[in-house]
C-alpha cells in the first residue's frame, strides 16, 4: 500500500503516544499484552514487567506499577533479555502470565552454549495488587 511505503498513517488509525517516554518506565520495551480487563502489560529487555491500568477506559493509562523485575536473574546482552509476555486465556480465573527471558543459569552471560545462559519460559501469578 502507499501508506506503508510513505510511512503515512492509514485512514481510520491515529499515531499518538499512550505512555510518554518521559515516564521512564519504558527503557527498551520488547513486548506488550493486554488482560481481559484492559490492563496493558509491557516487558522491557532489561528485566521489568510494568502494568499500566486504564480505569477510565480512555486509553490514558494513568496508573502504572512495576510488577516484577527479573534483572538479577537475567542476561540482557545482545539479543537476550526479557523477550515476550503473554496472558493465559483463563486469566480472570487463574491470573497466570507467561514471560520468556534469557536466564543467567550458570553465572555468566557469555556465548558458550554449554556453560552460558539459557532461554526460559516461566509462569507467574499476577495478583490484583499487580506486584509479583
Amino acid at each position: 500500500s502507499t501508506a506503508a511505503l510513505t510511512g503515512a498513517i492509514p485512514n481510520g488509525f491515529e499515531d499518538r503516544a499512550v505512555i510518554p517516554e518521559s515516564s521512564g518506565l519504558l527503557t527498551i520495551p520488547t513486548d506488550i499484552a493486554f488482560t481481559p480487563s484492559g490492563d496493558m502489560l509491557v516487558v522491557n529487555k532489561g528485566g521489568s514487567l510494568v502494568v499500566f491500568q486504564d480505569p477510565n477506559k480512555d486509553d490514558s493509562y494513568p496508573i502504572h506499577t512495576e510488577a516484577l523485575n527479573l534483572a538479577p536473574f537475567l542476561c540482557a546482552n545482545g539479543d537476550r533479555g526479557v523477550l515476550a509476555v503473554a496472558v493465559h486465556p483463563e486469566f480472570e480465573q487463574n491470573r497466570y502470565i507467561f514471560i520468556s527471558y534469557t536466564f543467567n543459569k550458570r553465572g555468566n552471560c557469555n556465548e558458550d552454549i554449554e556453560n552460558g545462559p539459557v532461554n526460559r519460559l516461566s509462569r507467574f501469578v499476577l495478583p490484583e495488587s499487580n506486584k509479583v
